[in-house]
């Protein structure tokens, strides 16, 4: 099976990007498929600290691989040195799209497929979107 690295918010504490990537991440590892973290914002995702996402979430996913590469200039090489040494088939992110700019344009890009669920939250949606919406 593929080898999938999820990349996001820090899974040690419970936020809704931690919910949504560790419902995914459960599911591909359900089917078999390797997986492995990389935190892009947050506190550093550890071993330990993923207890927060429950008992069988912490069992599953204890002896995962975990590459803190938090977003910031002086971490882009992180990001490289994690894609370099995890070798992942994909990296599927689940992030807000200007977290993942290192992932993008990485120099290893050609060598996994990138794939987005992004979330938008904002408080009001612009009205060019509510105008196209389905009529209900």
């Amino acid at each position: 099976m593929e080898h999938i690295m999820f990349a996001g918010d820090t899974l040690n504490h419970p936020s809704g990007l931690a919910y949504v990537a560790k419902s995914i991440m459960t599911r591909f590892a359900d089917n078999g498929h390797k997986i492995s973290y990389m935190t892009l914002s947050g506190v550093d995702t550890t071993s330990a600290g993923i207890i927060v996402q429950g008992k069988e979430f912490h069992k599953q996913f204890k002896d995962m691989p975990i590459y803190n590469c938090q977003a910031s200039k002086d971490k882009y090489d992180e990001v490289e040195k994690a894609i370099r040494a995890a070798k992942p088939n994909v990296i599927f992110t689940v992030h807000d799209p200007w977290v993942i700019d290192p992932l993008a344009y990485s120099s290893y890009r050609e060598s996994y497929m990138l794939v987005n669920y992004v979330t938008v939250e904002i408080p009001e949606y612009p009205e060019h979107f509510r105008s196209h919406r389905p009529a209900s």
